[in-house]
């Protein structure tokens, strides 16, 4: 999958809160460049940092994207 596929993708702060249950305090650490918004990038990278995988997964998808 290549993420720009998603190109233009995001989720705001209120639809954050609908999908995942989570407040404010939790969307700021996926906004990682402070736009107000979690766009595609951002969402896989926390969902990779956040999984089960191991280490090494995590770090050879995160230089992959």
């Amino acid at each position: 999958v290549h993420l720009n596929q998603f190109e233009g993708f995001s989720i705001d702060l209120t639809e954050f809160e609908q999908i995942f249950g989570s407040n404010e305090s939790a969307f700021v650490i996926w906004d990682t460049d402070d736009n107000g918004l979690i766009d595609a990038l951002e969402l896989f990278s926390g969902l990779v940092v956040f999984s089960d995988s191991k280490f090494d997964d995590k770090i050879r998808c995160k230089i992959l994207n």
